[in-house]
């Protein structure tokens, strides 16, 4: 989710404050793991550092969509290779 800093602190409900502050606390914790500092790693080695945070948005929002158990916009993710499984 994207938002400017100006607009950050202004007309957000309470609920969507705590979704923003959820979201970047979760967003933290997946820094901290050492998955994300693999890939991170291994897409720096091959000069796609640029992209990492389009492909961990992007897998972050298929598998939100998995788990709900909604219909994908995708059915694979070219980036990451992800297929999933009807």
């Amino acid at each position: 989710e994207i938002r400017r800093v100006e607009d950050v602190n202004q007309n957000l409900s309470s609920e969507e404050k705590s979704r923003l502050d959820l979201k970047q606390e979760l967003l933290k914790q997946v820094h901290e793991t050492e998955l994300f500092k693999h890939v991170d790693k291994f897409l720096s080695s091959v000069g796609y550092e640029d992209n990492l945070p389009y492909v961990a948005a992007k897998d972050f929002s298929q598998g939100a969509q998995i788990l709900s158990g909604t219909e994908l916009d995708e059915l694979c993710c070219p980036e990451t290779c992800v297929k999933c499984i009807k």
